[in-house]
C-alpha cells in the first residue's frame, strides 16, 4: 500500500468498484480469531440465524501466499452456495430489514451512506450497470425506481438477485451466460410486480 498511495491525496467521494476493504476485513478477522472461531461466526450466522440446508464456501486465492496465513491463500469476499440458500440469505435479509434489527439496521445504513456511481455505462440492460448508485457489495438505484430501497447483487454470467424492501419481493436470475432479457425477466418484475 505504501507504493501505491505514496506522494497521493485524496481527491474527495469517488465510486470505484474494488474488494480490497472487504478483502482486508475479512481476513483481519480470521488471523484474530482464528479458523476455528471463524467457522463458528460463520455456522452462527449461516446455519443458527438464516438456516441454510448446504455448506457454503469463501474462494481463497493462491495469488498472496504469506507465512503468515500457514501457506494458504487469503480469503476472499467470493460467497458459494445453492440457490435455495441464496434465497435463503436473502429473505434473512429481508426479515432483517422489516425487523429493524441490528442487521437490518446496517443494512438501512448502507442505503443512506450509498456512494452516486461516477461512470455512465453505455450498456443499462444487465443488474450491474443499470443502478445508480453502490453501497457494500450492493447495486442500489436501478433504473424507474429511484425512490425505492431495492439492493440487487450481480454474479458471474448474469446471476442476479434483487431485495425490495419497500414491497417485500425477492427475484433472482440463474444463469451461465448474460444473453437473456434481464430487463424483462427480472428488472420489470421488481418494478412493477408482473
Amino acid at each position: 500500500m505504501t507504493n501505491e498511495f505514496s506522494n497521493s491525496k485524496k481527491s474527495g467521494n469517488k465510486w470505484n468498484y474494488n474488494n480490497l476493504l472487504p478483502h482486508l476485513t475479512l481476513n483481519y478477522i480470521i488471523f484474530k480469531i482464528g479458523e476455528e472461531g471463524f467457522q463458528n461466526l460463520l455456522n452462527d450466522i449461516f446455519r443458527k440465524k438464516v438456516g441454510i440446508e448446504y455448506d457454503t464456501a469463501l474462494v481463497t486465492t493462491n495469488q498472496s501466499r504469506h507465512e503468515s496465513n500457514y501457506g494458504k491463500g487469503t480469503t476472499t469476499s467470493t460467497f458459494l452456495t445453492t440457490r435455495y440458500d441464496y434465497l435463503r440469505v436473502a429473505r434473512a435479509m429481508l426479515e432483517d430489514w422489516q425487523n429493524d434489527t441490528c442487521e437490518g439496521k446496517y443494512l438501512k445504513s448502507l442505503y443512506e451512506r450509498k456512494v452516486k456511481k461516477n461512470k455512465d455505462y453505455r450498456d443499462k440492460k444487465h443488474a450491474f450497470n443499470n443502478t445508480k448508485s453502490y453501497g457494500g457489495f450492493f447495486h442500489l438505484e436501478p433504473s424507474g425506481m429511484k425512490k425505492r430501497h431495492i439492493f440487487v447483487m450481480d454474479g458471474y454470467g448474469g446471476q442476479t438477485l434483487i431485495i425490495d424492501f419497500d414491497k417485500g419481493r425477492i427475484v433472482t436470475t440463474l444463469a451461465v451466460h448474460r444473453n437473456f432479457n434481464w430487463m424483462k425477466i427480472a428488472h420489470s418484475v421488481i418494478k412493477k410486480g408482473k
